[in-house]
């Protein structure tokens, strides 16, 4: 009784349409095939401490870990994802990007221990691609609305395994059990345990076979037992409500397991996103019934190309620390001392953070051509990295066009093809993204140098109105349909760059842009 009574004070997150799942084809004139729809699902989120595998040993700290469930019968999935250098969050609106790999047995591995690596996402969600197959995935998450928010999983694997395609003659599997998943990958598992230990641990390439787009509001809990929460919780220590208190207060709640630290650490993070969510609802006026509210809008390509998008990036670049151990060459001191700074140890979250000015243009020839390039403007601390021309300008085709109305929502897509085959690019309904095909990580060659690897992915919405449909409809290309009155559109965009020697994330960036149309004359 006291887990069902959890979960109904728990809030999650629903997919009540169910996801969409796309293969890729190695064709890149091919596009991507059309979608499959998933099982709705519902999705709980939370961060703890715990064990994760990190160079192939256990470490313990803060993690993400999520849970999906496709049916009351059938047990949930549970994901745990380290929250390291490889996260990069959006401190706005709680938008955020990672990544995460399929964790291999490692070479010193004996062919007597057993170890089946549990598969990076549920094989519901796949929806008929092989979850052995998916090596690495990226994933983006951007905010539509405080109860919105659309996500989108970038599939890739390993350029060497001839089981990273999909079989449409075949079904996909209708439950996530992990012995059936470790039996029918036991003997992929084997050969790549006897291939690691040719194959050096920094050299990884992958391959793009797979792409999932997915819609989720949050489902809060019912007011009653969220009033009562709330009031349990800002009382104080006489009884009086008017003076909330820190979240740092809250640590000194009396409990059953109060001499727990892990206990504590979970109550202090319970506390703090209380606390910032009380303050970002007092400082945006969310009681205020006038407030307008977005919802998610199929642009089109017209709508796409009918003007330039401007607005402002948010760069956030992970400062590596320096070898703070390094032997001595020259100077006072023995060959091979070794030099500490007591200012730079036990470095936490150490980001260097940037706002940059940004112009966005799709150019389109109303045929197969079309081209995305941005202009950087005005930056305010780090600046946007132009070391991969995916952030300056891509040009390219429309190699599948099916976005008429009259097609299914699986079947609408437009697929684009940038700079000769290296960049997959799709309009989605109200999504777009644009991902490298192939990905190579190595150190080996340190003379050639690889542009890094840029992932982005870009929701587009408008404000709710009721009278929108009539005083300014579109149709669903995007064309406007009255000149009186033109259309208010908005962009999110959410964007990943990658060193293409170790894979190690160089910049996450988030933006929002409006788009400004040329304004019509009239006589």
């Amino acid at each position: 009784d006291g887990g069902s009574d959890e979960e109904v004070k728990a809030d999650y997150w629903e997919c009540a349409d169910g996801a969409i799942t796309y293969s890729v084809s190695m064709d890149p004139a091919a596009g991507i095939k059309k979608g499959r729809i998933s099982k709705p699902y519902k999705s709980s989120v939370r961060i703890d401490m715990g064990e994760l595998m990190s160079n192939n040993k256990k470490e313990k700290g803060l993690r993400l870990v999520e849970s999906m469930q496709f049916d009351q019968s059938t047990l949930p999935f549970v994901r745990s994802i380290s929250l390291g250098a490889n996260v990069d969050v959006d401190s706005v609106d709680s938008s955020y990007s990672l990544d995460a790999m399929l964790m291999l047995p490692s070479a010193s591995a004996t062919e007597d221990e057993d170890y089946t690596p549990l598969p990076l996402l549920p094989s519901s969600l796949l929806n008929g691609i092989d979850p052995s197959a998916v090596e690495f995935v990226v994933e983006h998450t951007l905010a539509v609305s405080e109860l919105e928010r659309s996500r989108c999983f970038l599939l890739y694997g390993c350029i060497n395994d001839v089981n990273n395609n999909v079989n449409d003659n075949e079904p996909a599997m209708e439950d996530d059990d992990i012995a059936i998943l470790a039996a029918t990958t036991a003997a992929e598992n084997a050969k790549r345990k006897r291939g690691n230990d040719q194959t050096a641990k920094d050299d990884r390439s992958y391959r793009l076979i797979g792409l999932i787009l997915a819609e989720e509001r949050k489902v809060m809990p019912t007011p009653e037992i969220a009033d009562t929460t709330r009031t349990s919780l800002l009382k104080s220590d006489t009884g009086s409500e008017s003076e909330a208190p820190s979240p740092l207060d809250f640590l000194e709640i009396k409990g059953q397991n109060d001499d727990e630290e892990e206990d504590k650490m979970e109550r202090l993070i319970q506390s703090l996103e209380n606390h910032n969510k009380k303050v970002i609802e007092e400082g945006m006026g969310v009681s205020d019934q006038n407030a307008s509210e977005m919802q998610l809008y199929n642009v089109g390509m017209f709508g796409l190309t009918s003007g330039v998008w401007l607005g402002d990036a948010f760069i956030r670049e992970s400062i590596i620390p320096p070898k703070l151990q390094q032997p001595s060459s020259r100077g006072f001191g023995k060959k091979g001392e070794t030099k500490s700074n007591d200012d730079e140890e036990d470095r936490f979250a150490t980001w260097s953070i940037g706002v940059q000015k940004v112009t966005m243009q799709f150019e389109w020839d109303y045929g197969t051509s079309i081209a995305q390039k941005c202009n950087w403007g005005r930056c305010m601390g780090t600046a946007t990295s132009l070391s991969s021309m995916a952030n300056i300008r891509s040009e390219g085709l429309i190699v599948v066009n099916e976005a008429r109305r009259m097609k299914k929502r699986e079947e609408k897509r437009v697929i684009l093809d940038f700079d000769g085959g290296n960049y997959l690019a799709g309009l989605i309904g109200s999504a777009y993204f644009r991902a490298p095909r192939y990905m190579t990580f190595s150190q080996k060659s340190q003379s050639i140098r690889r542009e890094p690897y840029l992932t982005e992915y870009m929701i587009f919405f408008r404000p709710k109105s009721d009278d929108m449909s009539s005083s300014s409809a579109t149709t669903s290309l995007g064309s406007i349909e009255d000149m009186d009155k033109v259309p208010v559109y908005y962009c999110s965009r959410s964007s990943r760059l990658y060193d293409s020697q170790d894979g190690s994330l160089m910049q996450g960036s988030t933006g929002f842009f409006a788009l400004q149309q040329p304004q019509i004359e009239t006589e």
